[in-house]
């Protein structure tokens, strides 16, 4: 579910349509069969669909919209159908519309780009956590630098003590 209403950019990602989706679901303006669309997705090794709903168009009240009960009964629909929901939201140091979505996940996955993501915002989401009493919440860790990951010499010798173990 695409819910950053104010930069959309989960349609770009998946090359869909956004003409139709969460601004207009959450504004009671469509019906949720009306904004899901399905992509096929390949990578090297395995192709899989998913059924992705975009942001549509940009509203001039996100938070309201996200807050005004709706969101509810849509993830409730969901769930009969689904899985797994992913929920795409703007992020959280910067405006508050994701706060609202924290206790409505499952588990909630903080994205932390190296070497670009402040570190005072990487604090704060202790802070989120424990006001929140949010029980499954992780990091990820994108745009690591080759560099990086090739000087870790604990996971090369972990790898080379795992293979011989197998």
């Amino acid at each position: 579910m695409g819910l950053d209403l104010r930069i959309p950019q989960l349609h770009l990602k998946f090359d869909i349509n956004n003409k139709k989706g969460m601004s207009d679901l959450l504004a009671n303006n469509i019906k949720l069969n009306e904004v899901i669309q399905s992509v096929n997705v390949k990578d090297k090794s395995s192709q899989y669909s998913l059924d992705i709903i975009p942001s549509g168009n940009i509203p001039p009240n996100p938070s309201e919209l996200i807050e005004n009960g709706t969101l509810d009964n849509i993830i409730e629909e969901l769930r009969k159908s689904y899985d797994y929901i992913l929920i795409d939201s703007t992020p959280v140091a910067m405006v508050p519309d994701s706060l609202s979505l924290l206790n409505k996940a499952d588990t909630t996955l903080f994205i932390v780009k190296s070497e670009y993501s402040k570190k005072e915002y990487i604090k704060s989401t202790d802070e989120l956590i424990k006001k929140y009493n949010l029980k499954s919440a992780g990091f990820v860790l994108t745009s690591v630098k080759k560099k990086y990951y090739e000087t870790i010499k604990y996971d090369k010798n972990y790898n080379l003590f795992a293979s011989r173990n197998s």
